[in-house]
């Protein structure tokens, strides 16, 4: 998100005002966490990433003959294959959840200082930074991509195609802080290196226990049901 900002101004071409000395970095914990839960608000990207697998799982009942002959003679079978997946993708990204913010929260710690993080947090609060928070999300549980890197190229491409002219106000607001911009700019490799990792990671759990927990549904049910 702290690089998505970055090529945000660039691409408004929001004016600038003349670097001031950089604060240094005594960002609180508890500023920290409250910034983190605005940015990467784990609930949301839970909810899109099992609406995103509902979606996956929508098109393989209507492209998979067999699975579409259970559920028409099974009509419970689908719906406890949709309960068992949406169980299965919470549970996935709540546990490798805490990895993430933990790194992402000790950034954030060694990069900002307490009036630079309650600055931030005020702008993700801002309609145009919980808009990008929200198409950054939905980006993510979209993409199609099969590297993390591609994953975030494409949520950083939703977030941006959100932008309107009502949200200029707020990029010029926050472009008048150029060393903050600097800082986030600093720390955006090690952010997206730890958000690469968790995808990765994410992923491939999900490549190996969502065919195991469909097999078990089918199981439950029994060959001839």
């Amino acid at each position: 998100m702290s690089l998505l900002l970055a090529l945000l101004l660039a691409a408004q071409g929001a004016p600038a005002a003349p670097p001031r000395a950089p604060a240094a970095a005594t960002l609180s914990e508890a500023t920290a966490s409250e910034l983190l839960g605005i940015v990467l608000p784990l609930d949301r990207a839970v909810a899109e990433q099992r609406r995103a697998h509902r979606e996956a799982l929508a098109e393989r009942f209507a492209t998979d003959a067999a699975l579409r002959a259970r559920a028409a003679a099974t009509p419970a079978f689908r719906p406890a294959v949709e309960r068992a997946v949406d169980q299965e993708v919470d549970a996935t990204y709540r546990r490798l959840a805490p990895a993430l913010q933990g790194e992402v929260l000790g950034i954030y710690r060694q990069t900002l200082s307490e009036g630079e993080g309650r600055e931030l947090v005020r702008w993700f609060r801002t309609p145009t930074g919980q808009k990008l928070v929200t198409a950054m999300a939905r980006g993510t549980a979209d993409s199609g991509a099969t590297t993390a890197r591609g994953v975030g190229d494409d949520a950083r491409r939703a977030a941006l195609a959100t932008l309107g002219p009502e949200d200029l106000p707020a990029l010029e607001q926050i472009a008048k802080r150029p060393e903050l911009m600097a800082k986030m700019r600093g720390a955006a490799p090690a952010i997206a290196a730890a958000s690469d990792r968790f995808v990765e990671r994410c992923t491939a759990a999900l490549a190996t226990s969502l065919p195991a927990v469909i097999a078990a549904v089918g199981n439950s049910f029994g060959k001839d049901s």
